[in-house]
């Protein structure tokens, strides 16, 4: 009996670093950037520049001549001779932040700052449901710092929706809407008249922000922050408000409301409100929907005001 015993810890304990080896050696596509994180804190790194596409974003109709690049790189220059490291990618919202920040704070060498944009429309259904904007294996991979256990097992765990597993162990995340939901939400939004629509995106969860995943995330983080001595800078996205408010002509003063609620919330960080500081001449536009892709003046301009903002706080 002992024997067989033996032979079954020995057998789950190969099986547990066969699955370890696998899962380290080809969940390689999605964790380029938190790799990348984990090379730089071996190192010394002095600011982690997180965001989505408007960190990123390559506008259209701009000559060739006039180079584009990330955000952060105009950050960097105005911070010389500090390290800043970027962590951004398409849709990424608080939660993968959070995620990254759990891998920082269990960190022995940390970051001395952090900084990461608040998009109002991360809080929309059309953003927060959308079941290809969840980073699920992103997020498990991070958070295999504070859970050693949790990648080597997740590989038993296909048939499993991803983002369950994690709440099964105590995370505070919960399944995006189905794929059939997501499309029929899509499809119904683009026959909504735009003044609605405008509202669904980035007035959502107006009167009951607080309870939102994404604002839980955020608060979180500026926990986390305090708590292990980073200087948490967060930023709220420029919003072409003026495109918006030709459609919905109460939109400035409900969402500066909003953006209130959300800052009111973060009681240890540094906020910088940047969510009505650009005019629509500062954004990529089309005709029927504004977003927060600004082009290279506005990069600029956000950069630098962000690097005299910083300057003075570490």
């Amino acid at each position: 009996m002992k024997r067989h015993l033996f032979r079954l810890a020995c057998f789950t304990t190969l099986l547990c670093v066969l699955q370890g080896g696998l899962y380290y050696g080809f969940a390689t596509d999605r964790t380029v950037l938190s790799k990348r994180l984990d090379a730089a804190l071996r190192r010394k790194l002095h600011i982690v520049f997180m965001g989505d596409s408007s960190v990123h974003y390559r506008c259209r109709n701009v000559p060739k001549t006039i180079p584009q690049v990330p955000m952060s790189d105009y950050l960097a220059e105005h911070l010389a001779p500090l390290k800043v490291l970027r962590l951004s990618s398409d849709a990424y919202h608080p939660g993968i932040y959070l995620a990254y920040m759990q891998r920082m704070v269990a960190s022995k060498k940390k970051p001395r700052c952090v900084v990461m944009p608040i998009n109002m429309r991360c809080f929309s259904q059309g953003w927060d449901g959308n079941p290809q904007w969840q980073f699920t294996d992103e997020v498990v991979w991070l958070y295999r710092y504070t859970y050693p256990w949790l990648p080597p097992f997740y590989g038993f765990m296909d048939s499993l929706d991803g983002l369950k597993y994690l709440k099964c162990i105590g995370l505070d995340v919960q399944a995006p809407m189905s794929r059939e939901a997501f499309d029929r939400y899509r499809r119904a939004l683009k026959r909504t008249p735009l003044p609605e629509k405008f509202v669904d995106l980035y007035l959502a969860r107006e009167h009951d922000i607080g309870s939102h995943r994404r604002m839980r995330a955020l608060v979180e983080i500026d926990r986390l922050g305090h708590e292990h001595g980073i200087t948490v800078v967060f930023y709220f996205t420029p919003t072409d408000y003026e495109f918006l408010t030709d459609e919905v002509p109460d939109f400035v003063p409900r969402f500066k409301a909003l953006v209130g609620k959300v800052k009111g919330m973060l009681r240890h960080s540094l906020v910088v409100d940047l969510s009505m500081a650009y005019g629509r001449e500062y954004f990529q536009h089309n005709d029927t929907n504004p977003n927060e892709h600004i082009c290279v003046q506005g990069k600029k301009g956000v950069a630098r005001q962000l690097a005299a903002f910083i300057r003075k706080r570490i």
